[in-house]
């Protein structure tokens, strides 16, 4: 009896110290901010713009400056627009160019356009078809085949065939056979090959802490990766910086706010939220210009998902019938 209540009293000591420690690591562990995902976050509608900005530094200290526009709309129904473009500046052989997508969950489809082709393109969204330009007989999986296809082709396997051997592989085998016994005969040991690895980057990140950006309160994160000489044939280290804060404002979370890029190969690159509307967007904004021609394709349905019949039993004669 009293070697069980030691037991006891044991297994609890025990339980009691893996606890503590549980809770001493958890409490010096590193927090990793990562962007919420869209099936834990509510949206409330609202307009975003942003402002673009790629910066690169050429040898001699001179700069190429490029930059470019990006709108983000969603209403109240789930509907959301993307705009990109309005680079700039624009050559004299170059026409600036926006390009539009919608996802609209209200008519199941997807619209795409831009402001140089006149002409949007309208998608079902998956299992939702296009009213009126999708058909039963249009589908992959509908119906029988057509009359000239019913007719039906039933083929032998074929028999496997015998392996042959090909001489240069038997050659190279009794070479390397000669080789092994001469280097057992002599006792030499085979050669040895060395291969030197390169580091891998290394990556920091950096909790930046919460900041209020046009009206949102947002966390930043601040990602820093080094690539040590040599790794990629570069002669120093080389020190990249990946800046992203997101909101944290109730129906705004993981909203971008800002997006700052440094890399010492492709330059600088920023993303800003310039305008921010929290209301209900333009409708206007999920359609295609008045005008535009429109073009509708229907949902593209998998080959794996149309039914499969079972093949036929092979049979001792090729015969069409």
């Amino acid at each position: 009896m009293r070697g069980s209540i030691c037991g006891v009293i044991g297994l609890v000591a025990v339980a009691g110290w893996a606890l503590q420690l549980v809770g001493q690591v958890a409490a010096t562990g590193t927090t990793t901010i990562e962007k919420p995902k869209a099936t834990q976050v509510a949206r409330l509608p609202y307009t975003a713009e942003y402002k673009i900005t790629n910066v690169k530094t050429l040898a001699d200290g001179s700069t190429i400056t490029r930059e470019s526009t990006e709108v983000d709309a969603l209403d109240s129904q789930g509907r959301r627009m993307n705009a990109k473009g309005g680079e700039t500046p624009v050559s004299s052989y170059q026409r600036s160019i926006t390009n539009f997508w919608v996802s609209d969950r209200v008519a199941q489809v997807n619209i795409s356009w831009n402001s140089v082709v006149h002409s949007a393109s309208v998608t079902a969204m998956q299992g939702k078809p296009v009213a009126g330009h999708v058909s039963a007989a249009a589908s992959p999986c509908a119906g029988s085949a057509p009359a000239s296809m019913s007719s039906t082709i039933s083929v032998q396997p074929a028999k496997p065939k015998p392996a042959i051997e090909d001489p240069a592989t038997k050659a190279h085998e009794e070479i390397a056979a000669v080789k092994a016994r001469m280097r057992a005969e002599k006792q030499e040991k085979p050669p040895t090959i060395e291969l030197v690895m390169s580091e891998k980057p290394v990556q920091i990140q950096e909790d930046l802490g919460l900041a209020t950006i046009l009206g949102l309160e947002a966390r930043g994160q601040r990602t820093t990766t080094t690539t040590p000489a040599g790794a990629i044939g570069n002669s120093a280290p080389l020190v990249e910086t990946y800046e992203r804060w997101f909101a944290t404002t109730p129906g705004m979370t993981g909203l971008l706010v800002r997006e700052v890029r440094n890399s010492p190969v492709n330059g600088r690159r920023t993303e800003i939220l310039v305008k921010f509307t929290q209301s209900e967007p333009d409708p206007m904004l999920f359609k295609p210009p008045v005008g535009y021609e429109i073009e509708n394709f229907p949902q593209v349905v998998p080959e794996s998902r149309c039914p499969q019949s079972a093949p036929p039993a092979p049979e001792d004669t090729f015969r069409l019938h």
